[in-house]
């Protein structure tokens, strides 16, 4: 069965059908123990004291596998799993859990054989977005996320943490820290490689200004990361993101061209990582994060950065519409680094909480790993929102050779439940439209310009409908899409009296005071065609607010050529 959720998987269906009682057999040394598979087998129910035939469960190192790679194999008389470490075992163990199904007897499982590997060494969230960051709670809950869907590593950067960017090097206050401290503690206990980031080029003038020919603000620096050294964080990072990177007068001496300077702060933290810890990752955002191709900046960082930092790329633009083979091709010979891909989807801060998007990642090279090793997802503030997009991304990261976005979307709908799934179709593809994909946004607005209302009536139905039917679940989900729900509906309404010619100017006004935004333009456009408002107040009210397609740099330019 090829769904592009495991590499290779074979389901006969048939079952293995058993009480509960299992015996446990360590057959290679694991460095794992009986309490490691207690305590994340949550539907199997352990006998371990007993010599119980009934489900004998067998344990295989099997170092020919990748990194977080697995094996499992359900036959008739036993279940054997094997992986190449202790996150592969994790992730098979997971599986197993989903597998099993309570009997009137007991339990069962398929007999299945699932040989699986990743196609990224690294696979992770970068939690990267400007917007009221994520709380403590939605990232514990994140951590369960991530090891179900068999991502392995965490990038700890809100810009809205003033401790990350704004005020760099000051220490997180006891509080702070400690939410922190146990954060790193969950993922560690989960086996997720945890990040800490700063961006101390962000700030320009004044005490958070970063001076890079002055040692103090380097001792700075350290201390700062000293912090989480001392906690046990033994991965770092270094932001150069979104600044101005203009060096100033004085350090232009030292420093002629950025790249220079920013290669000479990520070595310098490099080295300090290197003589406190044995075994560590740093990984760098370079202010040319990306454009394809070389520039002075790339051929900076690529003669004078350290060999073995990593380095972020986005793609052509902030939100690449496509990541093509020969996009990676010419930006790995630009650094001659190993690239992270820092994917802005599914991340909408661009819109200043206009839109959030629902919709699977696609127009990804199925080969991205041959040249990064990395693979690292952008989410938005809205947590419970972000997952339908960042469900279909793990896929991606895991199998992108196999990866099905079609596949991929429904399981990541049906992850908030089959009555979520049942209705929520409608409003899924009136709200689809996103920066990768526009969905049936021309089909509906050829359907304006040509006064087909009979059909966008139906559209407006359907979508209200499922629009109504979400509101009634008592869904974490729900709460975040509640201002789009409500929006769709009034829109309905308008849309009724505009085509029937039963508005006045100052409902369409009132209306448009709600600045959350669908994907379909459907209203947008019949207020143009109607000359309901002056091109001022439509630029204004939605031009403005909607946003220009600034980052269509593939279909309009690329395309082009």
């Amino acid at each position: 069965m090829n769904n592009g959720l495991f590499r290779n998987s074979y389901f006969l269906n048939s079952f293995l059908e058993f009480k509960g009682k299992v015996n446990l057999s360590l057959v290679n040394e694991t460095k794992l123990d009986d309490e490691f598979f207690i305590k994340r087998i949550d539907k199997l129910k352990f006998d371990f004291k007993s010599d119980s035939q009934d489900l004998k469960l067998r344990i295989f190192i099997n170092e020919e596998l990748k990194e977080d790679g697995y094996k499992i194999y359900i036959k008739k008389e036993n279940v054997e799993l094997s992986s190449s470490n202790v996150r592969g075992f994790n992730f098979a163990i997971n599986y197993l859990n989903q597998f099993c199904q309570k009997t009137p007897g007991g339990y069962k499982l398929p007999i299945v054989f699932i040989e699986d590997e990743p196609s990224f060494k690294y696979r992770g969230i970068i939690e990267g977005y400007y917007g009221t960051p994520w709380t403590f709670e939605e990232r514990k809950d994140m951590i369960k996320f991530m090891v179900k869907n068999r991502l392995n590593s965490y990038i700890y950067a809100p810009k809205t943490d003033e401790y990350h960017r704004a005020k760099w090097c000051d220490l997180y206050p006891k509080d702070f820290f400690n939410d922190l401290k146990n954060l790193y503690l969950e993922a560690k206990e989960n086996f997720i490689d945890f990040y800490y980031t700063l961006s101390p080029g962000y700030i320009k003038e004044g005490d958070y200004a970063f001076d890079y020919t002055d040692e103090k603000d380097f001792e700075r620096l350290y201390r700062k990361i000293d912090q989480f050294i001392e906690i046990g964080v033994n991965n770092f990072g270094l932001l150069l993101d979104d600044i101005d990177y203009k060096i100033s007068e004085d350090q232009q001496v030292s420093f002629p061209r950025p790249g220079l300077a920013h290669a000479h702060i990520c070595n310098a933290l490099n080295k300090y990582l290197a003589s406190k810890l044995e075994d560590f990752k740093m990984v760098m955002c370079p202010t040319e994060y990306h454009h394809i191709g070389e520039s002075q900046y790339r051929t900076d960082l690529k003669e004078n950065l350290d060999e073995n930092i990593f380095v972020f790329f986005t793609g052509d633009n902030v939100c690449a519409e496509a990541i093509t083979e020969s996009d990676m091709k010419l930006t790995k010979e630009a650094y001659k680094k190993d690239l992270f891909i820092w994917d802005n989807f599914p991340v909408s801060d661009f819109t200043y909480g206009v839109r959030e998007f629902i919709a699977p990642l696609t127009n990804r090279y199925t080969k991205m790993s041959d040249y990064a090793p990395g693979f690292f997802i952008n989410p938005s503030i809205h947590y419970h929102i972000s997952k339908i997009g960042m469900q279909t991304m793990a896929e991606y990261a895991w199998n992108s050779e196999g990866y099905n976005e079609g596949m991929a979307f429904e399981r990541a709908l049906k992850a908030n439940g089959e009555e979520f799934f049942s209705v929520c179709q409608k409003f899924v593809e009136f709200n689809y439209p996103s920066v990768l994909n526009y969905g049936l946004l021309h089909e509906y607005n050829y359907a304006v310009d040509v006064k087909d209302y009979d059909l966008l009536r139906e559209v407006y139905k359907g979508a209200v409908k499922s629009a109504k039917e979400l509101l009634k679940l008592d869904l974490e989900i729900i709460e975040e899409l509640k201002p789009w729900l409500l929006r769709l509906i009034k829109q309905a309404e308008v849309f009724i009296k505009i085509i029937e010619g039963n508005y006045i100017k100052e409902d369409i006004l009132k209306f448009l005071e709600d600045k959350h935004f669908l994907g379909m333009e459907i209203i947008d456009r019949l207020i143009k065609q109607s000359d309901i408002l002056s091109l001022e107040e439509y630029e204004e009210l939605i031009t403005n607010r909607r946003g220009r397609p600034w980052y269509r740099v593939f279909e309009e330019k690329r395309w082009k050529k």
